[in-house]
């Protein structure tokens, strides 16, 4: 009697599934090269195919059933085939712990493990060591770019596995601000701990029960942001449920507050601009975002070289007055 798996295709129906021989010592690839024998695709070009065991794609098609442990259990097949028309290419930027940047050309379709691939190829780091983040996202090998909504000039950031007593990077004391603000600076390590990986502008630095050690960062670039009305996902564990914030970092940037205040009726606070020039590392500006204090804040950030609008005609200023009330005008929108 010959032995038979169950073969899902997830390009197909919800029904559509096909029954392929198999001996427990066939590699993968045999396996699935059965398998496109016996399922036909309407022709296409076919540029990689995929099998997945409860969820979880078998990377190494050299590798036997035997060591996946599948003893007749059904498995998910997958197809990728060439598009019609030549896929647009994206430019991405990789950012390391150490301020390192590379370059890399992908495609909107191209999966998060086939990026991590690219990077092995350039840096010599191991694809599996890896661990990728993007607008505060953990980036899963089996996702495709679009999937994350990855543009042209996107940065991701690149961060390693380092051993568990691995401490936050050296900081420096600089200032206290006030009884509701202080202010530290912090020097890149290449001892910094998985998960602190900023990015130019806005961070948030969180407390999570996956690494209870040492916080970690939800980098959030440059604009607005109110952290209340935020969902902030771990750069480790990838979920949004064990997760606090706690303070909040600023890297190549101005930023200010604009806030309303829990006491004396309300009153309303906007703080000036401060300049995070790029040689002064990373700084981290702990004012309170737990609610204790303010009603509602608001962090704004923008570039070292972007000028205030003015208020009336909203282009940027460069020669101007400012009134009592604190507004900005061009001498002649005044």
């Amino acid at each position: 009697m010959i032995d038979l798996l169950e073969i899902i295709i997830a390009n197909s129906g919800p029904s559509n599934n096909i029954y392929v021989p198999y001996k427990i010592h066939d590699p993968i690839s045999l396996l699935l090269q059965r398998i496109q024998a016996t399922f036909h695709t309407s022709g296409s070009r076919i540029l990689r195919q995929d099998l997945f065991l409860n969820g979880r794609r078998l990377k190494d098609h050299s590798k036997t059933l035997a060591h996946y442990r599948i003893y007749g259990r059904t498995l998910t097949y997958r197809t990728v085939s060439a598009p019609t028309q030549r896929p647009k290419k994206l430019s991405i930027y990789i950012a390391d712990a150490t301020g390192k940047v590379i370059l890399l050309t992908c495609c909107a379709d191209t999966l998060v493990e086939e990026v991590k691939q690219l990077i092995e190829g350039k840096k010599g780091i191991s694809a599996e060591e890896q661990s990728l983040t993007y607008a505060g996202m953990h980036l899963e090998d089996s996702r495709a770019l679009s999937y994350y909504r990855v543009y042209d000039g996107s940065t991701f950031h690149l961060a390693l596995p380092l051993p568990s007593n691995v401490t936050m990077p050296g900081i420096l004391f600089v200032d206290n601000l006030g009884t509701l603000v202080g202010d530290r600076k912090i020097k890149f390590s290449r001892n910094a701990s998985r998960g602190r990986v900023p990015t130019i502008g806005a961070n948030v630095e969180c407390e999570c029960r996956c690494t209870p050690a040492t916080r970690v960062i939800c980098p959030k670039g440059i604009g607005t942001l109110e952290v209340a009305k935020t969902i902030l996902i771990c750069p480790n564990c990838g979920t949004p449920d064990n997760i606090i914030p706690v303070a909040i970092g600023f890297l190549k940037c101005k930023y200010r507050f604009h806030g309303i205040m829990l006491s004396d009726g309300g009153e309303q606070f906007t703080s000036d601009w401060k300049e995070v020039q790029g040689d002064d590392s990373y700084h981290l500006a702990e004012i309170d975002i737990s609610g204790k204090y303010w009603r509602r804040l608001v962090i704004e950030t923008a570039g070292l070289d972007q000028l205030d609008p003015c208020t009336v005609c909203l282009k940027p200023l460069v020669i101007y007055e400012t009134k009592v009330c604190g507004h900005r005008f061009h001498m002649g929108c005044a």
